[in-house]
């Protein structure tokens, strides 16, 4: 992934915003801290993700998925 301007602005944000907060104590600790969000805010997307296709009806029930797969490895009953 390349590095972009507003990359490099948001970590910058972030960083004097943890420090001004007492967050961070040294830079090890800053990149856990912004490594930690980014993964915190991608899973929430995934999250909102899977509601948005559960509101607009693209889902399958369980016994659907679990036939479908029986089916397709040949452990049909």
């Amino acid at each position: 992934m390349s590095l972009t301007m507003p990359d490099v602005e948001q970590f910058h944000s972030f960083a004097v915003r943890s420090v001004h907060e007492g967050k961070a104590r040294s830079f090890d600790d800053l990149y856990l801290l912004w490594q930690t969000e980014r993964e915190r805010e991608n899973v929430n997307l995934q999250i909102k993700a899977g509601l948005d296709d559960v509101a607009a009806g693209r889902v399958q029930s369980v016994g659907d998925v679990n036939q479908e797969l029986r089916s397709e490895f040949g452990f049909d009953e």
